[in-house]
């Protein structure tokens, strides 16, 4: 035994040290008094460049949420190989992760945008600290404890509302000045009545648009409140938090106001809809012609991305049933092929880029693949779809954003991982043929050909705008600059540069002369307008029209000559949008100017590995246990220790479970424990294992494979050790979920594992298959299970079963089950202040197990509510009522409780 506690050390160490960061991919760090900025050598300049803005961003946020209590440090980690936008404040453990592909949802630099953001996050989960509740849960479970305050205290709505609102009016940028951010929120309130509170912030599942955002209507509200209640009030109100006699968050808002949450939702959306209702009276509309609208029955939304024997080709998002590639042709939509979430989101979200580049023969985009064994790593590559070929991948090791097609090949923006931005011009079959650098950290992006070159939008930089390049990439021209606005789908006709716009705080359809430079708008439309294609034979632009059920695919008349058109109306005629949140602007806090280089070290991945920051303990009959965990800013080293006393044996208790990821991929495990059997005597056990993650990405399906191996010696007081080895691989394969499906429309689940004692005289096995499909409608889905073990030890491998009994059974043991699941539809309905009902599952179950030599079956019905708790979207609970009817006729009640849900 102590033999292989060594090894099992050695091992740990010797693969630590050999996965140590190579020097290719150094890491460095430029410490701050409120954070420590860890980041690849490659990107220095863009890391001193965070550095300032992040120490600017936090002093405007204590301006206005000021702490009793310094910001506790924190590490931030920019992660220079992830092609993803996205970026977090994580509390378990406390720290900061920001990924390297830029959006283009905010008009702000990407670093910026996540500065500002991120950065007001940091204030508000700090400012628990100054609470004495707060700070108990901490000391007593560390980070964990903050964490679970903050998730039963702070709704999501303020944490990301409050973000946006920071964006918006500490920037000249940001969502809140983004007509396509509050489209949906906007539309809906103007086509029907509100929502309840409870329900605008946990949402049923089953609402009138894809998903409730609390992005949305946490900008609104928050906004809403600190105007009419002062800057502060969230300041003072979290103040209030867990002592009465507020406690709550709406306590706390109510003992500030006078009133509670629902009854300020209410008020801010009559004021709202008032506001709306007024600027949509005061539009003249424009008549148009309707080529193709969604079925009615829930929300679905049509974007024509090219013209095609007098039909269109669309992108067509549907929350029900997914993403498609599809073609309009005389009102009929035919589905060609389904279409990745990751590239139709730009389609429904408030960036609304142009992402798909298609031709009658072809379709065209940018999927994300991950790397195959890294996590945090990942490429952009060009992909194309056509009937004959299907889904073929004509590039590969690329880091591409976005990408336009000709007849002679492509144009593709390149953002890399050293942050440099460049348009690439691309062979037919992918082949790099020539390039031009833009402005460092700057995106491009609804590229588009036209008859000698292409058009395309810059943003992220100083000089954003549309740009006009040859075929050849030679000749680079700004052919307009913005103007407080946000544009997007640029075209050029002969006479015209069509594009749309939301300087009057609705998206509408603009033309500017390329002989005078004056501009127009040439549509309005109530509530967006949006991905115009130019159809010359028609003399007709071809767009997405929104409205409360989607968009639908609509015409105007587009004649093209030189003088602009009778109905059209001269941009400096037109409304400038308002800023919901301009009372909130506030003075930009001055700090001394920086003089001299920050200070940079190379950061030791090594001897930062050990990074304690949850810890509880358990007091359970005679038994003490306590519990430490530990992972680094890194996330190399995951670690959980724990020890304890058994007073009624007098003897104690241990286990140490650690795992390493390695550079290369494979994590490294190690297992120590100590445990008391049935009978008090200990039982000493040790184990050496490595697994590996392999994942891969082809259109709408994932993909992952985990194969691993485990050495495993266990030895019991009075027995002879034993020793075994563990082989498992697991597979999982799924199609990607529509928001509003019960699960993924397709999903496959594998597991094989084999068990073997070193000396050879005892094998066991096993195999598991799970697989979901589709249901009858698009609430019903299907799930199908098949279990089979081998087993010749004591140790069974497969599970319990409630039905069934254990399966300990030597031989043969086989399970199946069936479930078929319907949902019953929204409920929507506030129980009580601590519990909200957002919709029920039904499900007919089967059961069957062979054993023994002997056949058990079981048929059940399951009932399953899906619950909020304490007015928090983070706090999903599933309970389950099950009854079912055995073999033998008599009846068995299962109750279950389980997180999450949908």
């Amino acid at each position: 035994m102590p033999l292989l506690v060594l090894l099992a050390c050695y091992l740990f160490a010797a693969h630590a040290v050999a996965a140590a960061p190579a020097s290719g991919e150094r890491w460095q760090q430029i410490q701050q008094p409120q954070f420590n900025l860890i980041f690849q050598a490659k990107i220095v300049a863009e890391a001193e460049r965070v550095a300032d803005a992040l120490n600017q961003y936090l002093a405007n946020h204590l301006s206005e949420m000021p702490l009793d209590r310094p910001i506790r440090p924190f590490s931030l980690v920019l992660h220079a190989n992830a092609h993803s936008s996205n970026g977090y404040v994580g509390l378990r453990p406390y720290r900061s992760n920001w990924y390297n592909k830029p959006a283009a949802f905010s008009g702000l630099e990407w670093y910026d945008t996540l500065a500002v953001h991120e950065g007001r996050h940091l204030i508000q989960f700090n400012q628990l600290n100054d609470l004495p509740l707060a700070r108990a849960a901490r000391v007593i479970t560390g980070d964990t404890g903050l964490a679970a305050f903050a998730v039963v205290a702070l709704p999501n709505w303020f944490l990301e509302g409050d973000a946006v609102v920071a964006e918006t009016t500490q920037t000249q940028a940001g969502r809140g000045r983004r007509a396509a951010f509050d489209l949906w929120f906007r539309t809906d309130a103007l086509s029907h009545a509100p929502y309840s509170y409870e329900r605008a912030m946990l949402g049923t599942g089953f609402d009138r648009v894809p998903y409730l955002s609390p992005y949305l209507l946490g900008y609104y509200f928050t906004a809403y409140l600190r105007t009419e209640y002062g800057s502060d009030l969230f300041d003072r109100a979290i103040g209030h938090l867990g002592r009465w006699p507020g406690f709550t968050f709406n306590g706390a808002i109510e003992l500030e106001t006078g009133e509670g949450l629902a009854y300020h939702y209410q008020a801010m959306m009559t004021q709202l809809r008032r506001q709306w209702q007024q600027q949509l009276d005061a539009l003249s509309l424009t008549p148009v012609t309707v080529l193709s609208t969604s079925p009615g029955d829930h929300w679905q939304s049509l974007y024509p991305l090219a013209l095609a024997d007098d039909g269109v080709l669309a992108a067509q998002v549907d929350a029900a049933e997914g993403n498609f590639l599809v073609k309009i042709q005389a009102q009929q939509v035919t589905r060609l092929t389904a279409i990745p979430n990751d590239v139709a989101r730009s389609f429904s979200s408030e960036s609304k880029t142009r992402v798909i580049s298609s031709t009658p023969q072809r379709s065209c985009w940018i999927a994300e693949i991950p790397d195959r064994r890294k996590p945090l790593m990942a490429t952009g590559e060009l992909v194309c779809w056509q009937h004959d070929t299907g889904l073929v991948q004509l590039t590969q090791g690329e880091k591409l954003t976005a990408v336009a097609q000709s007849a002679e090949g492509f144009v593709a923006h390149r953002f890399t991982s050293a942050r440099t931005s460049e348009l690439v011009l691309l062979g037919p079959t992918g082949q790099q043929l020539n390039s031009i650098r833009l402005a460092a950290h700057s995106l491009a992006h609804d590229i588009k050909s036209t008859a000698d070159g292409w058009i395309f939008v810059l943003t992220g930089s100083d000089r954003n705008g549309i740009y006009q390049v040859a075929a050849d990439l030679s000749g680079l021209v700004r052919l307009k600059a913005l103007d407080h606005e946000t544009v997007r789908s640029p075209l050029l006709t002969k006479n015209w540069l069509v594009y749309q716009s939301d300087r009057t705080g609705i998206d509408q359809l603009m033309a500017r002369s390329r002989s005078t430079g004056k501009e127009y708008q040439i549509s309005s439309r109530p509530f967006g307008s949006y991905y115009p294609l130019w159809d010359s034979r028609q003399q007709r632009l071809v767009f997405a029209d929104y409205r409360a059920q989607g968009q639908q695919v609509v015409s105007v008349p587009f004649f093209d000559s030189a003088a602009p058109q009778a109905d059209w109306q001269a941009a400096e005629t037109l409304p400038r949008a308002t800023l919901y949140a301009q009372a909130l602007i506030q003075p930009t806090v001055l700090l001394p100017e920086r003089r001299q280089a920050l200070e940079r070290s190379d950061y030791p991945v090594m001897a930062q590995l050990w990074n304690p920051h949850s810890w509880w303990i358990n007091l359970e009959n005679d038994l003490l246990m306590g519990t430490i965990h530990s992972d680094d800013a890194l996330g190399k080293l995951s670690l959980t220790a724990s020890a304890g006393y058994y007073l009624a044996a007098d003897d104690w208790l241990a286990r140490l479970d650690a795992q390493y990821r390695t550079a290369p991929g494979p994590t490294l495990g190690v297992l120590l424990d100590r445990q008391l059997l049935a009978n008090l005597l200990p039982s000493q056990s040790a184990a050496v294992g490595v697994s590996q993650v392999f994942t891969d990405r082809r259109g709408a399906y994932r993909a992952q494979w985990t194969p691993s191996l485990a050495l495993q010696l266990t030895q019991a007081q009075g027995s002879a050790s034993t020793s075994a080895l563990l082989a498992q691989l697991q597979y999982g394969l799924a199609h990607d979920r529509p928001p509003h499906s019960l699960a993924n429309p397709v999903a496959l689940d594998q597991r094989w594992a084999a068990r073997s004692n070193l000396a050879g005289t005892q094998f066991d096995g096993v195999s598991q298959t799970g697989l979901t499909v589709p249901g009858l409608s698009r609430r019903h889905a299907v799930d199908l299970g098949v279990d089979a073990q081998a087993l010749q030890s004591n140790a069974p491998l497969l599970l319990d079963s409630r039905l069934f009994g254990p399966a300990d059974a030597l031989g043969l043991t086989l399970r199946s089950g069936i479930n078929y699941r319907l949902n019953l539809g929204a409920v929507g309905q506030t129980l009580t202040s601590l519990a909200y009902w957002r919709n029920t599952q039904v499900a007919l179950n089967g059961r069957a197990q062979y054993a023994d030599d002997q056949w058990k079956s079981a048929l059940g019905i399951t009932l399953q509510p899906s619950l909020n708790l304490l007015r928090n979207s983070n706090l999903l609970l599933s309970p389950s009522l099950a009854l079912y009817r055995l073999q033998n006729d008599s009846l068995q009640l299962n109750i279950s409780i389980s997180l999450g849900g949908f």
